[in-house]
C-alpha cells in the first residue's frame, strides 16, 4: 500500500467534500490541485478514484454513517432480514449438516445452532 487515508468520526464528522479535499491535497501536486479545485464534486471524485485505482492505496471510512449523515441499512437481527421464528429449526438442522460444522472448535449441533439463531433473531449478543 502506497498511502493510507483514514477518515473516522473519532477525528470529526467528515463530509464528502472534506474527504475529497483531504485526499487531493496528499495525492496531487500543487498544479494538479489548482485544476482540481474548480471541478464539480462528481468530477473531483472521478479524478481521485482514477488516481487511487492506479496505485495501491488504503482508504478507511470508519463509522460511515458520519459521512452519509444517515443510518446505514445494515440489519441487526435475522428478524430484520425476514427470517421467521418458525424457520429457525430448519436452519439449525441445515447448519448441523453443513460439512464445515465439524471443524468448529466448539460442539456445534442443531441445539447449539438453535441457541445462536435465537439470539440472532433478536439481534442479541452473547
Amino acid at each position: 500500500v502506497e498511502e493510507v487515508f483514514y477518515f473516522g468520526y473519532d477525528e470529526r464528522a467528515w463530509t464528502r467534500q472534506q474527504i475529497l479535499d483531504a485526499i487531493a491535497r496528499r495525492l496531487l501536486t500543487r498544479v494538479e490541485y489548482a485544476t482540481f479545485q474548480p471541478l464539480s464534486p462528481e468530477a473531483q471524485q472521478a479524478r481521485l478514484a482514477e488516481r487511487l485505482c492506479a496505485r495501491p492505496h488504503l482508504l478507511i471510512l470508519d463509522n460511515l454513517e458520519s459521512v452519509t449523515g444517515e443510518r446505514l441499512a445494515i440489519p441487526h437481527s435475522l428478524g430484520e432480514l425476514g427470517i421467521k421464528p418458525e424457520d429457525v429449526g430448519r436452519i439449525a438442522a441445515m447448519a448441523q449438516d453443513d460439512p464445515s460444522a465439524g471443524g468448529n472448535p466448539r460442539r456445534f449441533d442443531a441445539g447449539a445452532a438453535r441457541e445462536v439463531l435465537a439470539m440472532a433473531m433478536e439481534g442479541a449478543l452473547p
